[in-house]
């Protein structure tokens, strides 16, 4: 069986804010990144009030799997990302790669 995978780019990306061990081992990375568009998909982001540089939006990446986010946009929603990277790192099984703790 093959799975596709697809992963949601941050417009501006900031790094990691956040990691989940696996139950092999490796990391889950939770994400920041922003996006001066997030009013565009997100109730959340008030036009109005738009910070410099954009809202804070997010997504999570399995080190271990490649797994991510799935979807069309990154979420603003940090709880549920957090909860859904979580939620992945513990029921994965996937060990480190091999450059991942270097």
């Amino acid at each position: 069986m093959q799975s596709t995978i697809t992963t949601v780019a941050l417009p501006q990306a900031a790094g990691p804010i956040a990691h989940f061990v696996t139950l092999g081992g490796a990391l889950v990375a939770l994400v920041q990144g922003f996006d001066p568009d997030a009013h565009l998909y997100s109730v959340r982001a008030n036009p109005k009030h738009a910070p410099a540089g954009g809202w804070p939006v997010y997504t999570w990446h399995c080190l271990g799997c490649w797994a991510a986010r799935s979807g069309d946009t990154p979420s603003t929603d940090l709880a549920a990302i957090r909860v859904a990277a979580n939620d992945h790192a513990g029921t994965c099984r996937a060990v480190p790669q091999p450059d991942q703790h270097r």
